[in-house]
This record gives structure tokens, sequence and C-alpha cells, in this order.
């Protein structure tokens, strides 16, 4: 007797369980439209853009140098068409450095020659020492980073 009146109650105990879990599954297939999503992209025309105006007014420590840093003012001179026009000048020779990334090596074993694999500005590239892209040159290869020369700068870029 003690056992059936245990599954009098468990019985119906698991089929509440078993409905609660149907009715959920249910709700994740078919979801109602109760609600509506709103794509705030769509719906603003006018984009505002704000400048950075963050600046640290104190002179502290730098960590790299160990040494208080001095903020430079920048000098005014007397001839501003000349300064205007090394400026441009100068505007007109950097160039910006594309974004790269070290993949990893490929060494044939017939021959032992390095295949670097490199994404520039998107697109992957199998380039060898002395090979050239975009202005980047690959000057060696080792198992875990390149050195890269871009314009007259030299520099190691890891895996």
């Amino acid at each position: 007797m003690k056992n059936k009146k245990l599954l009098y109650v468990l019985i119906p105990f698991t089929l509440l369980i078993w409905g609660m879990i149907i009715y959920r599954i249910f709700n994740v297939v078919n979801p109602t439209s109760d609600f509506k999503i709103l794509d705030t992209h769509q719906n603003s025309k006018v984009e505002e853009k704000m400048t950075d105006t963050f600046s640290i007014s104190a002179n502290y420590r730098d960590p790299f140098l160990g040494k208080i840093q001095e903020k430079v003012k920048p000098t005014i001179t007397q001839n501003s068409t000349n300064n205007v026009k090394q400026k441009v000048k100068k505007a007109e020779e950097i160039k910006v450095k594309p974004n790269m990334i070290y993949l990893g090596l490929i060494k044939s074993q017939k021959n032992n020659k390095q295949v670097a694999l490199v994404q520039i500005n998107g697109t992957i590239n199998n380039m060898i020492i002395g090979d050239k892209y975009n202005g980047v040159e690959i000057t060696k290869i080792y198992r875990d980073s390149i050195e890269i020369k871009f314009g007259n700068e030299k520099f190691y870029l890891r895996k």
C-alpha cells in the first residue's frame, strides 16, 4: 500500500516535469512574435562623430624610461609657408604600416626552403626571403617570428 501511494504522487510529478521540458523546447523552436527587434542602425539618420578629448595633466614617471617626462610645447616660427610645405611633404612621405599577422612556416624537406605564411591587410601570402608585397619585404624567417622591412624600418613579427 505504501508503494501505491508513492506511485500516485510520483507519476503526476514526472508528467509535470516532462510537460515543462516539452513546453520550453516548443517555445525555443517556434517563438511567438510578441516583440519586435528594432534595428537602431537603420533608424538613425545622423551619425555623430566625437573626438577624443582625454589628456593627462600630471607629470608621472615613465615605466619604460624610468624618468619623468616633461611636456614639450610646440614652437611657432615666423615662416609659416615653409613649415606648411615641409609638413605637406612629410605627410606624403609617411606610409601607413599595413595590418600584418604571421601565420606560420612551411619548410621543404628536400631542398630546405622556407616559406612564411603572412596575412597582410586580410590577404594571405606565401612569401620567401626577399619577396615584397605592399611595401613589406621579408628579410629573415624564423620558426616563431619573421623579420620584416617596411620602408626604412625593420621589425619582428611574432606568431
